[in-house]
């Protein structure tokens, strides 16, 4: 809980540092457990907000794993993960729109949120996304 509390500091550093910790634990499935009970979701997608673009990349592929664990998916999404990845494949930096993008793709692999993705624009936005040439990891994630 210190981490994640951490996390929602007003403290640039202390975000930093939070989202970079979590960044660090998440390809570790063992952890996730721990991050998501614990309210480390609700932690990452407040860092997406912050003004600087580090702490979001940090928070971006921290979220971007915490999607690929099947046990975790729905949760994700209810606690406003969907909105969130579709708010951040609107984003000019190119980096936060692909991991936007794989995290949609991982969700997408589970059938009860599909039709919420759809909903939610999901198909809109990878279209988008698709159509921004300029990014070869971006079309790479959005082709799937």
């Amino acid at each position: 809980p210190g981490l994640i509390h951490l996390a929602l500091s007003p403290d640039p550093e202390c975000q930093y540092n939070a989202a970079l910790s979590l960044r660090k634990l998440s390809p570790n499935l063992d952890s996730h457990r721990g991050i998501i009970i614990n309210g480390g979701l609700k932690s990452l997608f407040f860092l997406l907000k912050v003004k600087d673009i580090k702490i979001r990349k940090q928070a971006a592929t921290a979220l971007r794993d915490l999607a690929a664990n099947p046990e975790f998916k729905v949760l994700y999404a209810e606690q406003g993960g969907i909105e969130a990845m579709v708010a951040l494949c609107g984003e000019k930096e190119i980096e936060l729109a692909t991991l936007a993008v794989a995290s949609l793709r991982h969700l997408s692999l589970n059938d009860s949120l599909k039709r919420p993705l759809v909903d939610a624009g999901c198909l809109l936005v990878v279209v988008r996304c698709v159509k921004r040439t300029e990014a070869e990891d971006l079309s790479c994630q959005c082709a799937g």
